[in-house]
């Protein structure tokens, strides 16, 4: 329950009330089905090489940045731990894959695999064809 509704609210059912509700009502029912719908089984890798296996999110929004960036795409080798950041003003896929072309693998050379939470701009047509062509 929404901490906000916890200081200015309170009665004694409040949580069970509250789940029921979510639980009856349509429209939480076909949110949780739309979400359903476009999840792939989860899988989990192990990392065994150095520089090869990575974990990308994006984070944000937190307070817009003096050039006007609200979003931060963390990238992680599995592996070591190593992390790399890229600011964003927009994560649009197109944004997301040049952050990944422009501050890794012009580095470090392409990836051979990613983990992702599947947000929508990682399972897009545009990011998947880059990473295809970067036989990621």
């Amino acid at each position: 329950m929404n901490c906000t509704i916890r200081k200015t609210y309170y009665w004694p059912s409040d949580v069970t009330n509250i789940r029921t509700t979510i639980t009856k009502s349509t429209m939480c029912a076909q949110n949780r089905l739309a979400l359903r719908q476009y999840g792939t089984p989860l899988t989990f890798f192990n990392a065994t090489k150095h520089l090869t296996e990575f974990s990308v999110d994006i984070f944000g929004p937190p307070p817009a940045s003096k050039k006007a960036n609200r979003f931060i795409r963390v990238i992680t080798d599995r592996f070591a731990n190593l992390t790399n950041s890229v600011a964003l003003r927009r994560i649009t896929a197109m944004y997301v894959a040049s952050a990944n072309i422009d501050a890794w693998v012009s580095a470090d050379g392409p990836l051979d695999r990613i983990l992702s939470d599947q947000g929508p701009q990682f399972m897009s047509n545009l990011f998947i064809a880059v990473m295809k062509t970067l036989d990621i």
